[in-house]
């Protein structure tokens, strides 16, 4: 009876020992993760233009319901130490409004720290840090100018100018109605175009490595120029007599419909394809 007494209390505690490694693992793991949110909220009815600068994140900007810029951000920390809050302190989502331009930046807010994220790297040694942000913009909004470090970039149903120029991260417009001068410039990272050209004068979309993809209205009057140093181009759209192929690569140069704004795209390894919607 003793011993089965004593096999119970075994068991017991050996239970408990199991559930307590199960919680300290499940601390570490939230300590490790941190994301700390927050909501900025600007009038935006008499502006016209939006300039957002990143480091590293993923930036997602689209059209809202009503007259304010809504900027949601989530600043997310992985770091072993308990300076978590320091780092979080040390990020700041700064706004700045300057004429008809909305400028969202996302920099140190130590005023005399020029590199954020080298700043960070050499402070907190092995932290890993990014600044997602998500803005909802109001329909009078027509000039985009987004850089990004290291991240995707999607930019969704607005009618606008829109110049995005990335590290590395996929870069996506989508139900977009492009007007005037757009230019995509892309380190390593796919381009995904889905939109509509009446307003579009001039359209550039280079990726250094990468698949570049547009999708337009099959009644859409362009000028395209088109090279790709390693990969395929077809599509849809594309007449293949006016194509000139490599050993590995290709060009491209063709007026659809008759031609109209001037479009060029490149990418040093990766297809192109252009596509009807």
């Amino acid at each position: 009876m003793k011993k089965l007494a004593c096999i119970t209390i075994v068991i017991v505690l050996s239970v408990f020992m199991l559930a307590g490694c199960r919680h300290f693992d499940s601390f570490e793991e939230v300590k490790m993760n941190n994301a700390i949110s927050d909501d900025i909220s600007i009038e935006g009815s008499k502006l016209d233009k939006l300039e957002i600068n990143n480091g590293v994140g993923d930036i997602r900007v689209s059209k809202g319901t009503g007259e304010y810029i809504e900027i949601h951000y989530d600043k997310k920390i992985k770091y072993t130490n308990e300076d978590v809050e320091k780092v979080a302190e040390a990020i700041l989502v700064d706004t700045k409004v300057s004429g008809g331009k909305l400028k969202v930046e996302v920099r140190s807010a130590d005023a005399n720290t020029q590199d954020l994220w080298k700043w960070l790297s050499d402070k907190f040694k092995g932290v890993n840090v990014s600044v997602d942000l998500t803005i909802k913009v109001p329909e009078n909004m027509e000039d985009f100018e987004v850089t990004n470090g290291v991240g995707n970039v999607i930019i969704e149903d607005v009618d606008a100018s829109i110049k995005v120029t990335s590290g590395v991260g996929n870069v996506t417009l989508r139900d977009i109605a492009m007007r005037d001068d757009c230019k995509i410039n892309n380190g390593t990272g796919d381009i995904n175009i889905e939109a509509s050209a009446d307003e579009l004068s001039e359209l550039k979309a280079m990726t250094g490595v990468g698949n570049i993809k547009v999708m337009l209205p099959e009644d859409t009057k362009l000028s395209i120029r088109a090279t790709a140093g390693v990969g395929d181009i077809k599509g849809s759209l594309i007449d293949n007599s006016k194509k000139e192929s490599f050993v590995v690569g290709g060009s491209l140069k063709q007026d659809i419909n008759g031609g109209g704004a001037d479009v060029k795209i490149e990418t040093g390894t990766g297809k192109i394809s252009i596509d009807k919607r």
